[in-house]
C-alpha cells in the first residue's frame, strides 16, 4: 500500500506538515493492530457465548469424548454444570441416548450427534 509521504513526496511540504502526516501514519498503524486484537477478542467471546448456549448434555458428552475417563465431578468443574446435572445426564445417555456404552465411552451414535453440532 502507498503510504501518503510516497505520494507527496514530490509536492512541497514544511516540516510541521511532514511530521504530522508521520505521526498520523504511526497511529494509524497502530489503530490497525489495536482493531486487531478487538477483533480477535470479539472472535473469543463469540465462541464462549456459542458454548454457553450448547445443551448442558452436549458439553458432558464432548467432554466426555475428549477425556474418558474424568469423574462426574471433573466433568461438572469443567464444563460448568452442577454435578448432579451431570449425573442425570450421564445415566440418561447411556440408557436412553445410546450415546454411552457400559464403560462411558462415547458411542458411534453420541460422535455421530456430536458432529452434528460441530462438538466432535
Amino acid at each position: 500500500m502507498t503510504s501518503i509521504l510516497d505520494l507527496l513526496k514530490d509536492v512541497p511540504l514544511s516540516a510541521v506538515l511532514r511530521e504530522k502526516i508521520v505521526t498520523l501514519e504511526s497511529e494509524n498503524s497502530s489503530l490497525k493492530v489495536l482493531n486487531a486484537e478487538k477483533d480477535e477478542k470479539i472472535r473469543a467471546l463469540e465462541k464462549q457465548i456459542s458454548d454457553n448456549e450448547q445443551h448442558p448434555a452436549d458439553r458432558v458428552l464432548s467432554f466426555k469424548l475428549h477425556n474418558p475417563s474424568t469423574s462426574e465431578s471433573e466433568i461438572a468443574a469443567s464444563v460448568g454444570i452442577a454435578p448432579a446435572s451431570v449425573k442425570h445426564w450421564l445415566e440418561h445417555m447411556r440408557n436412553a441416548g445410546n450415546m454411552l456404552d457400559e464403560h462411558d465411552h462415547v458411542t458411534g451414535e453420541g460422535i455421530h450427534h456430536l458432529s452434528g453440532l460441530g462438538l466432535a
